[in-house]
């Protein structure tokens, strides 16, 4: 039996995610500062953005996601960024927050922030991007796991999770999930296996005469790389170390980040294709699908394609 059907205003209310593709790629869930969550939607003709409680079709309505034991956890979008953004120089904006609150190579803070816009244009996207975070005890990536929630699309935290949260989660609110010590999860080797799964729009989980989506962007921290490497093939595997640094404050940059990801939304909407993806017939297999996602993401930003 499936789940019962409600109404609105003596109209059926659908998922968000019956919408067609291309309509979905100019929505978005905003958040009020009660909680109350509504929705963005962008006009891709006249440029002109809209905020609703309710969309309306003719014969449907669709509303915000109801309070769950996921919601209040998600960090939503809250404003819009007023003014037009260049195409170029979005990914150095990143780059320079994630300088500023945690410590990793400069190599590897641009490949965090190419997957940073990734994140926001998911739905373009036919592979998703995952990033694995290997380091010992307080080497940052907890740090770096709560940094990049900040400015990641629909970023959920979590430490352990089952197999129905996983699915469930995925495919109601399709959000950017960070895995915190993944390798000691309960139930570890259903776990990647759906994290395995994931990385392809097309695939898809069955449960109970349900069928679930688990497509969407990843972040993964270990100890160390497990014994699994079909899902590392899938990562971009940065290594973590014990920062000197002591000026690492996060906390105290939650202006800047509600401000970076107002652009980033205002970059989702706004975001151009690329002609072509320049220099993947140089790469193999699971590096070329990376690749591709994370180049695609930067758009015209050629100079940051060629760089990664």
């Amino acid at each position: 039996m499936g789940p019962k059907q409600r109404w609105y205003r003596n109209k059926p209310v659908i998922e968000l995610r019956s919408l067609p593709e291309e309509e979905l790629k100019f929505l978005e869930i905003g958040q009020l500062p009660t909680g109350d969550l509504y929705f963005f939607r962008y006009n891709q003709i006249n440029s002109k953005l809209q905020t609703l409680q309710v969309l309306a079709g003719k014969d449907y309505v669709i509303l915000p996601p109801e309070k769950d034991e996921f919601t209040p956890h998600i960090r939503w979008s809250t404003r819009y960024w007023p003014k037009p953004l260049p195409s170029m120089g979005l990914v150095k904006h990143v780059e320079w927050f994630l300088e500023a609150c945690i410590d990793v190579e400069e190599r590897h803070r641009f490949l965090l922030a190419c997957f940073v816009l990734s994140t926001w244009l998911i739905d373009w996207l036919s592979v998703a991007p995952y990033i694995a975070l290997v380091g010992l005890p307080q080497s940052g990536k907890s740090t770096s796991l709560k940094t990049l929630q900040l400015i990641c699309r629909r970023g959920l935290i979590t430490s352990d999770i089952s197999s129905a949260a996983f699915y469930s989660a995925c495919e109601r609110l399709q959000p950017t999930l960070f895995i915190d010590e993944a390798a000691t999860a309960g139930q570890q080797k259903a776990l990647f296996h759906l994290l395995r799964s994931g990385s392809t729009r097309d695939s898809i989980v069955l449960r109970a005469g349900q069928s679930y989506r688990v497509f969407g962007a990843k972040v993964m921290s270990f100890r160390e790389l497990p014994n699994d490497d079909a899902l590392i093939s899938r990562c971009v595997v940065i290594p973590m170390r014990e920062s000197s640094r002591t000026c690492l404050k996060p906390q105290d940059v939650l202006l800047e980040a509600n401000e970076l990801r107002a652009q980033l939304l205002r970059y989702r909407f706004e975001f151009r294709p690329p002609d072509k993806i320049r220099g993947i017939h140089l790469l193999r297999a699971r590096n070329r699908d990376l690749y591709s996602s994370l180049a695609f993401s930067l758009g015209e930003d050629f100079d940051s394609a060629k760089r990664l």
